[in-house]
């Protein structure tokens, strides 16, 4: 499930508020030890309008990568730079995409 809400005052003054909103989105637990392979956690992260199909994504203040728009999907890219990130996957929907790369960039 996605929870979109506008940032708090401390992202606010790291981001700004112009485009950015905050999301939490439940990230399988894979790879962790001891944990089901079903379990889930969540994980709060802060989206901030690149242009009109383009986001990056933040957690904890350092950014994990980006979801990009393409037509009816959303492709999720590993990385710091656009030119130079890795193609973690596609998706029907942007909470899925954000799970998709958070996953990719905790394993990596």
């Amino acid at each position: 499930m996605l929870m979109l809400e506008r940032p708090s005052p401390r992202a606010a003054g790291v981001l700004g508020t112009h485009g950015s909103m905050v999301a939490t989105v439940r990230v399988p637990d894979e790879g962790r030890a001891g944990v089901a392979a079903s379990a889930m956690h969540e994980v709060q992260l802060v989206a901030r309008e690149v242009d009109l199909d383009t986001c990056a994504v933040y957690v904890d203040g350092r950014k994990r990568g980006w979801i990009h728009r393409d037509g009816h999907y959303y492709v999720a890219y590993a990385g710091q730079i656009p030119e130079r990130a890795r193609d973690c996957g596609h998706a029907l929907l942007w909470d899925e995409a954000a799970a998709l790369l958070l996953t990719a960039t905790e394993a990596a």
